[in-house]
């Protein structure tokens, strides 16, 4: 077996390991350095952008159940059941437009072909089940008004759990504009699986009153 002649092998750094260059070609050191041990269960090597180091955070080392996925319990890396952790729902209420009356609290039911003003009480139409556990943590909406501008005083909109329980999304909401626009991203309102949601929208006394009013919004975790 022909072999290449012997030669001194020149020292590195600590940390570095000897490489293969290529057949015919002396090994050489590597530029970035390797732990000399192997420092904790579960952990990977991972670039620091100069070096190869051990994570901080550990991996499991079984896949564990069909299905499960990589789920951080905020330290580590586990092998955890695959569930949703988010719900968006969308409501509009854009095709048939309607005239919302002073004083009045309406409930939106999902549709292009249901007015803004179709239930001015709660209604199994308006309903919107919620499929899992969760917390909603924003919302979002947009107010139309394609015909009378009204004055700016304030509407409010919320969302109503279980047919008990309001939270605002906000109360200074306008149809003094075409469009109107909305947000709250400070929500924290917890629905189990199988709770109904509904979003609801309270009128002031309009000096002018808007026409052909719609209104579409969004919520999620």
């Amino acid at each position: 077996m022909a072999t290449n002649g012997s030669q001194n092998i020149v020292t590195a750094a600590t940390g570095k390991v000897l490489q293969g260059a290529g057949i015919g070609t002396a090994p050489a050191f590597s530029t970035a350095t390797y732990p000399s041990t192997a420092t904790g269960t579960g952990k990977i090597l991972r670039a620091d952008g100069t070096n190869w180091v051990a994570s901080t955070a550990t991996y499991p080392d079984t896949a564990g159940t069909n299905g499960n996925v990589l789920v951080s319990d905020g330290t580590n890396w586990v092998s955890s059941t695959a569930t949703s952790t988010s719900f968006v729902q969308f409501i509009a209420t854009s095709a048939s437009l309607a005239s919302p009356v002073d004083s009045t609290t309406y409930y939106l039911a999902s549709g292009p072909s249901v007015p803004f003003d179709q239930f001015n009480s709660y209604d199994v139409r308006v309903q919107i089940f919620c499929p899992f556990a969760c917390t909603i943590t924003k919302a979002y909406g947009r107010i139309n008004v394609a015909g009378t501008l009204s004055t700016t005083e304030n509407c409010t909109v919320f969302l109503r759990l279980n047919n008990t329980t309001n939270t605002n999304i906000t109360t200074t909401a306008k149809c003094s504009s075409a469009v109107n626009t909305f947000n709250n991203t400070g929500l924290s309102i917890a629905v189990a699986a199988g709770d109904i949601l509904a979003w609801g929208f309270t009128c002031p006394a309009w000096a002018t009153n808007p026409t052909q009013v719609s209104m579409s919004g969004s919520f999620s975790t």
